[in-house]
């Protein structure tokens, strides 16, 4: 041990000895250092131990080494660690400038740009280290679609008979997008190009590149307006203008009022207009409340038309579609479009739109016993419910488990008020009430109602009419329904 020290300074008055420590080479194992002074007291010995200074095994867990993660989700929980004397310090790097000191690897709404190789690094006395790299990959949907060429808002116009070709639909994302474009008449390709050569009228609208892989989808739109090469005729008379449109191939689709005469000074009118369709293509369409509900009006127009919905007040270009997100009773009825330009308007045909809705709790139960085994029920039915809803009263006495059943049969007329007469009841005896609604998308039940059948010494009551007035509270109702039992009375 004596030949790797070596003595550095001897203090004899205050007995201290400094020795330095230099091995010819790393040692593997611990070295032990001790000091022993022998004096008037005896002997003192004291030791140390010295280890070797180590950096090795930097290791990272989990040991996977590739990492797949959608954009703004968290990778997270990936530890460094290493035999190291003295203690290291750990740092993680990546790609664009990644740095982390520590031994934890977290990537918090993780973004597209963090994609690439990380590694870590542990630093002692002795040097740096490196662990093994790991690749992470960020997986990501299309955020914007290009289209090339581009054009001003997206719109390209051509000539009857001319070509559109070479229309590219594009988007950064990871897995590599596919690609459809749709047509106006919802035809759906699945390429990543446009073109159509020997262009006709019929091709005017509007073309939908739709982006799409696994992690998210995205759309752009084109319009097409495919011109006439013939674009008409203009006879001037005066001061008055008319033009004759010429190129058309339907001219039974074209109706023409007004006059025209170039011998006198009569202004001309002219209006022109092609058929108006809406789609779905029906008459009449049930649907459900809440539920999305929409209708696409097109009209071959030019100029291009303004749309306009019944119920509407306002004129837009935009205003194809009537959509509306959640449906509600309220919106049944009869629905068209119509479509004007500068040289005329038109109507589309009507679409009854009938709104299906869930039964709804009967509010205002009323019931009296009319007898020692007899009750009357009286309640107020929803009549905007459609379809409409059957009821069935359920009761029982107040110590019963089970309910008896009663179905109520609609009257042929339409009553405001609805009466449900029971018999065979025990006399002197609690019963409880309720009512169910039902129709083909639920049920639905009111609130129990209690009633004390009569005794078998009192009297009877018979009468409708003191029933309805009388054991009806007309106070607790709402105004609506008092007009309803008010017209109910005889």
């Amino acid at each position: 041990m004596y030949r790797k020290c070596y003595r550095i300074s001897c203090e004899r008055c205050i007995n201290t000895v400094g020795w330095r420590y230099r091995p010819d080479t790393t040692p593997k194992i611990d070295e032990t250092f001790s000091c022993e002074v022998n004096g008037k007291n005896g002997q003192e010995r004291n030791c140390t131990t010295v280890k070797p200074a180590a950096l090795q095994s930097v290791t990272v867990s989990p040991l996977t080494t590739e990492f797949n993660v959608t954009q703004g989700k968290t990778l997270g929980n990936i530890t460094c660690s290493a035999v190291c004397w003295p203690i290291c310090t750990f740092k993680w790097i990546g790609p664009n400038y990644f740095n982390k000191v520590g031994t934890e690897l977290t990537l918090d709404v993780i973004s597209k740009s963090r994609s690439g190789k990380y590694w870590c690094q542990a630093k002692n006395v002795i040097g740096t280290q490196n662990s093994k790299n790991i690749t992470t990959t960020v997986q990501y949907g299309p955020e914007t679609i290009n289209v090339s060429p581009r054009t001003r808002s997206d719109t390209y116009t051509r000539t009857e008979g001319g070509s559109i070709s070479n229309i590219t639909c594009s988007a950064d994302c990871y897995p590599v997008c596919k690609y459809t474009w749709t047509y106006p008449d919802n035809t759906t390709l699945p390429r990543s190009y446009f073109y159509e050569y020997a262009l006709e009228k019929i091709h005017d609208g509007v073309y939908t590149c739709k982006a799409f892989n696994e992690v998210g989808y995205k759309e752009k739109s084109i319009t097409v307006i495919v011109n006439s090469t013939d674009l008409g005729t203009t006879m001037q008379h005066g001061l008055n203008t008319l033009t004759l449109l010429h190129g058309i191939k339907d001219h039974s689709s074209i109706r023409y009022t007004g006059s025209f005469d170039v011998l006198s000074e009569n202004i001309p009118t002219i209006l022109c207009t092609r058929n108006i369709q809406l789609s779905p293509n029906s008459t009449s369409i049930i649907i459900q409340e809440n539920n999305r509900f929409s209708i696409n009006c097109t009209a071959n127009c030019r100029p291009q038309c303004q749309h306009q919905w019944t119920g509407q007040t306002y004129w837009s270009s935009s205003n194809k579609q009537l959509l509306i997100r959640y449906v509600k009773r309220k919106d049944s009825g009869s629905y068209r479009c119509a479509a004007r330009n500068n040289v005329g308007y038109e109507y589309s045909s009507f679409v009854l739109v009938t709104v299906h809705s869930r039964p709804t709790k009967v509010k205002t139960i009323t019931v009296k016993s009319t007898g020692s085994t007899t009750a009357s029920i009286a309640w107020i039915p929803d009549m905007t419910v459609v379809p409409g809803q059957n009821f069935t009263l359920h009761y029982k006495t107040r110590n019963d488990i089970d309910f008896t059943s009663v179905h109520f049969k609609e009257p042929e007329n339409q009553q405001n008020i609805y009466l449900l007469y029971v018999k065979s009841l025990i006399p002197s005896t609690e019963y409880v009430f309720k009512i169910s609604s039902e129709n083909y998308l639920g049920q639905t039940e009111s609130t129990e109602v209690r009633c004390v059948t009569r005794g078998n010494n009192e009297r009877n009551l018979d009468n409708k009419t003191l029933f309805l007035g009388h054991l009806i509270d007309k106070s607790s109702l709402p105004m609506q329904e008092k007009i309803l039992i008010s017209r109910a009375m005889p």
